[in-house]
């Protein structure tokens, strides 16, 4: 397949995503409202090699997080690895990853979220929520644990990064 066939391959899957993220999201103003903010994100890589843009919005009883990022790749990739390792090193845990699930839902006390995920000790759930609280992807308030609303938005992406990665090898097969 050639770049152009590639480039025209990849114009129709975004097409279709943007179907998908519009399909019944709320009113027709939030429709359009969200029309407008993925045509402005396209609208800014357009064309434009090693460039990016994401933008959601993510609402629970805690939090309201909205975000619209773009930027050049190679800034990202030019961050302190260690960091980034840091960010994958944390989210690459079974356990740290379905904490931050539980705690995108809404905030919980450490007993509540020992129920759900099934723990039968402490001593395991708090190893996780610690290594949580110091990267500081939660926080924690009159007993009960959250996630930070500047997280969510990279938390999210980094699913669909994931979702993206595994949908992508499996067609590839």
């Amino acid at each position: 397949m050639n770049y152009e066939e590639e480039i025209n391959d990849l114009k129709e899957e975004l097409k279709e995503i943007k179907k998908l993220l519009i399909k019944d999201y709320g009113s027709e103003e939030e429709k359009n409202i969200s029309k407008e903010r993925i045509k402005n994100a396209l609208e800014r890589t357009d064309g434009k090699k090693r460039e990016f843009a994401t933008l959601g919005s993510y609402s629970n009883e805690n939090n309201n997080a909205q975000w619209d990022y773009s930027g050049d790749i190679k800034g990202l990739l030019n961050m302190d690895s260690s960091l980034v390792t840091d960010v994958f090193s944390a989210l690459g845990n079974e356990s740290r990853y379905d904490i931050l699930k539980s705690l995108l839902e809404n905030a919980k006390t450490v007993n509540e979220l020992m129920d759900e995920l099934g723990y039968s000790t402490t001593g395991k759930i708090y190893h996780h929520l610690n290594a949580l609280l110091s990267l500081k992807f939660i926080f924690s308030k009159d007993g009960k644990y959250y996630i930070h609303t500047n997280v969510i938005a990279g938390f999210i992406n980094m699913i669909a990064g994931a979702s993206l990665i595994f949908y992508n090898r499996k067609n590839s097969e």
